[in-house]
């Protein structure tokens, strides 16, 4: 095999090694906004000693109902990558802001 070839052949490996690499970083909170905002959620919920889903998706479906906009969100809406967690992030990081209110 030539000097040539195999010196390819290394760059070609390396350059996949580092794709991979990136890929699985872009599921880090360090790289994924989305991912960020749950990892926020998740360390407050910790702090304040755990979470009552039942009383989480009755807010959440509170603030879908007042803003129809966020419910039909592909991030923060009902059938959002974030789930019921998604109307408390798009408060947190959107609502309290805009003047729009969070609770039943």
């Amino acid at each position: 095999m030539s000097h040539l070839l195999r010196h390819s052949i290394a760059i070609l490996i390396f350059v996949l090694a580092c794709g991979g690499w990136l890929l699985g970083a872009m599921d880090t909170p360090l790289l994924n906004r989305q991912l960020a905002a749950q990892h926020a959620l998740a360390t407050s919920v910790a702090k304040t000693g755990g979470l009552d889903l039942m009383a989480e998706q009755r807010l959440a479906e509170a603030y879908w109902q007042r803003n129809p906009d966020v419910a039909a969100s592909s991030h923060y809406g009902r059938q959002g990558r974030t789930g019921i967690f998604g109307a408390r992030e798009h408060w947190l990081s959107h609502g309290r802001g805009e003047g729009r209110h969070w609770g039943e």
